[in-house]
C-alpha cells in the first residue's frame, strides 16, 4: 500500500500523539481523517494539517456510542466511497 492513495483514520485526534501523526501522514500525502469528541482541540488539529494538504477532513463525535461510531464510518463511506485503509486507534481508555 502507498500512504498517498490511503485513507488515514486517526482517532483522538486532538491528543499530542493523535495531532503529532495527523500532521505526520497529512504530510506523506495521505488522506487524513481525524475524529475526536473534544471539539476545540479536534478543529485546532485539522487547522494546523489544512494548512498543509486539502486531503483532510474531521468528525466531531458527541461520544463514543456505537451509534456515534457507525455514523462516522457510514459518513466516511458514503463521502470517500470507501473505508479507510488505516486506523490509527489513539483512544485512550
Amino acid at each position: 500500500m502507498e500512504i498517498k492513495s490511503a485513507i488515514v483514520l486517526i482517532t483522538s485526534a486532538s491528543s499530542q500523539l493523535g495531532s503529532t501523526l495527523a500532521t505526520h501522514f497529512t504530510c506523506l500525502g495521505a488522506t487524513v481523517i481525524l475524529c475526536d469528541t473534544d471539539k476545540q482541540g479536534l478543529y485546532e488539529t485539522f487547522g494546523r494539517c489544512k494548512e498543509l494538504s486539502s486531503h483532510v477532513d474531521c468528525y466531531h463525535l458527541r461520544d463514543y456510542s456505537q451509534e456515534s461510531l457507525n455514523r462516522m464510518l457510514d459518513g466516511i463511506e458514503s463521502s470517500y466511497h470507501s473505508v479507510p485503509d488505516v486506523l490509527i486507534n489513539n483512544w485512550p481508555s
